[in-house]
């Protein structure tokens, strides 16, 4: 994830209000769905994309290095620069209000159009999987992740606290074995508890010489559910980049649901 000074983002501001002038007869919808948002970069020229909110955007820098994609990032609206071709890459879109995560699929080609692009959300009375979130399993884990990322990232006057859910203690060692190879190093940081499901957020380092891509489905421990941002693969041990959030979904209390990873470590 890219952060810039705050010179650029006042910069970026002045531009977006020349922008508005000259793009607002023509600025191409996409309406967010669950499935990637492609998203074709012109080589050299600047493509703005908004969205209806506050946002934080995650990519694998190691792939997307600054002399390839340049990003502003001005609260709600993300300026990409494409400085050479590239193919297909995932990012994705921290929406900070809500907690949603927006997936994306960057590329970019001399022919792209660089047509402002603007990401609609769709209304609550069309999303079902909101209106049946309270009979559906797979929706309280994702509410639950959600609230875990945006008590992490998103600004604290924007920090709601929900009845039901209650950050609860751990109980557990400051490193912990997630992956018993020795690749990674966990070290929880939060847990939250609604109902009888808990969510933790633990920071994942990679410890390798080498990139690494996790498998969240390899993780040692009892989890209902996995998710990872801002990114799943790492760059190597020591790096800007070599880290990432994880979000595990469980039935009992961490440290319940990572015991019996603690005795299957390798000496």
């Amino acid at each position: 994830m890219y952060w810039f000074p705050r010179i650029l983002i006042t910069t970026a501001a002045i531009g977006l209000a020349l922008n508005t002038a000259i793009y607002a007869d023509e600025v191409q919808h996409v309406v967010w769905d669950k499935a990637p948002i492609t998203i074709n970069l012109p080589v050299g020229q600047e493509r703005m994309i908004t969205f209806p909110g506050e946002i934080k955007l995650g990519f694998d820098a190691t792939k997307l290095p600054g002399k390839t994609l340049s990003v502003v990032n001005n609260n709600h609206t993300l300026y990409l620069t494409a400085h050479k071709n590239f193919g297909a890459e995932p990012a994705r879109v921290l929406m900070v209000d809500s907690g949603k995560i927006i997936l994306l699929t960057l590329s970019a080609n001399a022919s792209a159009s660089d047509t402002p692009l603007s990401v609609l959300l769709t209304q609550p009375h069309q999303d079902t999987d909101v209106q049946q979130a309270a009979a559906s399993a797979d929706d309280s884990y994702v509410t639950l992740v959600r609230f875990a990322a945006q008590q992490l990232y998103a600004p604290e006057r924007l920090l709601t606290q929900p009845l039901n859910i209650h950050r609860i203690a751990m109980q557990t060692k400051k490193t912990v074995p997630l992956l018993l190879d020795g690749s990674i190093t966990a070290n929880p940081l939060m847990s939250w508890k609604n109902n009888d499901t808990y969510v933790t957020a633990v920071e994942v380092y990679n410890m390798q010489k080498t990139s690494l891509t996790l498998n969240l489905g390899s993780f040692c421990g009892q989890w209902r559910a996995v998710s990872a941002f801002p990114r799943t693969v790492l760059d190597q041990a020591f790096s800007p980049l070599g880290n990432t959030t994880v979000f595990l979904v469980s039935s009992e209390p961490f440290a319940e649901a990572i015991a019996p990873c603690e005795g299957r470590v390798s000496t």
